[in-house]
């Protein structure tokens, strides 16, 4: 079990000053950090707020097809510039991915993420927690069906005041 403290008080709540408009669900953003240990890894695809705020907790690699936002909420080095090719990351970036410990599905940031994500899956570890945020949108639904058929297991979804995310648990 991994333990993170939070304190309103001091200001180590990140969603304090977030709670009009946060950039995830509170709870999947707590769920990621929890299911990476303490020196692991999280690999996000996308980046975006949620970048900064993982990353005082734990470290975090974005793959990125924005320059713009390539070391806008973490040090460039912690970005992966992959622009994208036939609606997905470009393969040549996802071949040497750093070794990571959860995958954050995020990005990229059009309707068309979770169709080149499943043309892409096998370059992502199925050994290890998935998550996914936006599950809700309805241009996913058939790309996060078929998630589920090629990993062989069922996405735990979440509904969360309109921020909904999903699961896939490792092995």
């Amino acid at each position: 079990m991994y333990a993170v403290r939070i304190d309103k008080r001091s200001g180590e709540y990140p969603f304090a000053l977030m709670e009009n408009f946060p950039p995830v669900a509170e709870e999947l953003f707590w769920m990621l950090v929890l299911a990476c240990p303490k020196k692991g890894i999280i690999l996000e695809l996308g980046s975006g707020a949620t970048t900064g705020l993982i990353k005082e907790h734990r470290e975090v690699y974005s793959v990125e097809d924005n320059l713009e936002w390539v070391g806008k909420y973490n040090d460039k080095e912690h970005y992966i510039y992959a622009p994208c090719e036939n609606g997905f990351y470009n393969k040549r970036a996802l071949v040497n991915l750093p070794r990571y410990d959860v995958l954050f599905v995020d990005g990229p940031a059009h309707d068309s993420r979770l169709d080149g994500f499943v043309r892409n899956i096998r370059h992502f570890d199925t050994h290890i927690p998935w998550f996914f945020d936006d599950t809700g949108h309805f241009a996913f639904e058939s790309g996060l069906q078929e998630v589920q058929r090629l990993r062989g297991k069922t996405m735990i979804r979440f509904d969360r005041a309109m921020k909904e995310f999903g699961v896939i648990t490792g092995d």
